[in-house]
């Protein structure tokens, strides 16, 4: 079975998501210095493509991946990303938890509160570090 995280995002404005795509970037580069592995991109173009462009991906590294968290610019609906509980769980809580603080992201878990405890903590150290927008 796996350890899921479920969350309907809006459609940003364009300050929301470049504020978002921010602190995402603020995120990864953290929990990357706590030696969690990410593949990570934020792009936040969404002129190129709508189709492709103004997109946030994040994933564990190889046998720490699971599903990626996908977020974009414009066409969000429903989704979900399992995370097995591995280390890269973390900065999905994180990352969710940002957008829930923002008033953008509702998102709920399979997991129970205790579960999400590190991923609280690195938004919060995330949070306290100044980033800049790209």
């Amino acid at each position: 079975m796996g350890y899921t995280h479920y969350f309907e995002p809006p459609t940003f404005t364009d300050e929301t998501w470049v504020e978002f795509c921010r602190q995402v970037r603020g995120i990864c580069i953290v929990a990357e210095s706590l030696d969690i592995m990410l593949a990570w991109c934020v792009d936040e173009d969404g002129d190129t493509d709508p189709d492709f462009g103004g997109y946030i991906d994040v994933n564990g590294v190889e046998e720490e991946s699971c599903e990626n968290l996908f977020i974009r610019r414009t066409d969000n609906r429903w989704s979900f990303c399992k995370t097995r509980r591995r280390p890269y769980d973390a900065a999905v809580v994180a990352i969710l938890t940002a957008g829930k603080k923002m008033g953008l992201i509702d998102w709920s878990s399979d997991g129970l509160r205790g579960e999400h405890e590190d991923g609280i903590a690195l938004y919060i150290l995330a949070s306290q570090k100044e980033f800049p927008q790209n």
